[in-house]
């Protein structure tokens, strides 16, 4: 059984009361569909490049952008690795989104399975498994801020893991899951990652603070400042509708347009073969049509093989 001892410091409290009043501010402040799908997509591209980073496998975000909206058809081991990571993040954006069912180790398992080759995903988990089952039970039993349970789930399994490359990106999808279904992600604009590497030094000897003093309170207080730094952070960017990505990014092209015209309605869906007969164009080309509008966030792709469908994000 876990063994989970931390204590709410006025620090802790502060960095709470100002993240819930940015929620407010982000959460209520109108947006733009293609502000928001920006600093969506902006969100994505700091989740990955940071997560990686983390991972000890240094990707430029220009190149990340290029491998999701231009990917390759054989892709390397590096660009599988960053197409595997968008797709868990468009899975529990789109399936976990202020989600009111409980986060289980079959969920953990499935997100890990969608982001990692099988065999890397099980050994990532097999040490961990009864650790994570007693976790997430713990935490959804408790009446905790979700920034905490957030901060919590990090910093257990962090430290109970080998945190090797497997295991350290299923924590941190892991801490996005758990915001993403208590709404603390803000529909998918808020990335804490990059605000952990801007001092991986801090954010190590935070993490090591967990086993050194056997207690999570630090690593808490670390975590929420953290925390607060990125809803700063997107508070402002909000305030001035600030994009980061060059427009050429986001101009579709009029096919591309069509297609979203088509499905303006919620239970519309569409095939790589309804964009065939469509557009009279080959099964490659409605491929990459396609796959460029589930880069950008705009699609999702529902299913494998021949039975897949996309809906509209």
């Amino acid at each position: 059984m876990i063994s989970i001892s931390y204590t709410i410091t006025p620090t802790i409290t502060d960095h709470l009361i100002a993240i819930d009043a940015h929620r407010r501010t982000i959460l209520t402040t109108p947006l733009s569909p293609r502000n928001e799908q920006r600093l969506h997509w902006d969100s994505i591209i700091g989740h990955i490049t940071a997560s990686l980073a983390l991972a000890n496998t240094t990707i430029p975000k220009s190149q990340i952008v290029t491998i999701l909206t231009h990917p390759s058809k054989h892709p390397t081991a590096t660009e599988q690795l960053v197409l595997s990571y968008k797709r868990a993040l468009d899975w529990l954006h789109e399936e976990w989104s202020a989600n009111p069912k409980t986060i289980t180790f079959p969920v953990v398992e499935t997100l890990a399975s969608i982001a990692l080759p099988a065999h890397s995903a099980r050994a990532a988990l097999r040490d961990d498994e009864e650790n994570i089952r007693h976790l997430l039970t713990y935490l959804q039993s408790q009446s905790d801020h979700p920034i905490l349970v957030a901060g919590l789930a990090h910093g257990q399994i962090a430290s109970s893991s080998n945190r090797n490359l497997s295991s350290g990106l299923i924590c941190r999808l892991t801490t996005a899951l758990i915001l993403a279904k208590y709404g603390y992600d803000c529909r998918g604009m808020l990335a804490i990652d990059p605000f952990w590497t801007e001092n991986r030094e801090r954010y190590d000897r935070a993490l090591e603070s967990i086993n050194r003093l056997g207690q999570l309170t630090a690593w808490l207080e670390y975590f929420t400042g953290v925390a607060q730094e990125a809803y700063d952070g997107l508070a402002e960017e909000i305030s001035h509708a600030a994009a980061h990505l060059p427009i050429s990014t986001w101009l579709l092209a009029p096919r591309e347009d069509q297609i979203m015209h088509r499905l303006d309605s919620p239970t519309s869906r569409i095939t790589n073969r309804d964009v065939q007969r469509s557009f009279h164009i080959s099964q490659v080309t409605a491929s990459r049509v396609l796959t460029r509008l589930v880069s950008l966030g705009l699609l999702f792709a529902h299913g494998k093989g021949r039975s897949v469908y996309y809906t509209k994000a």
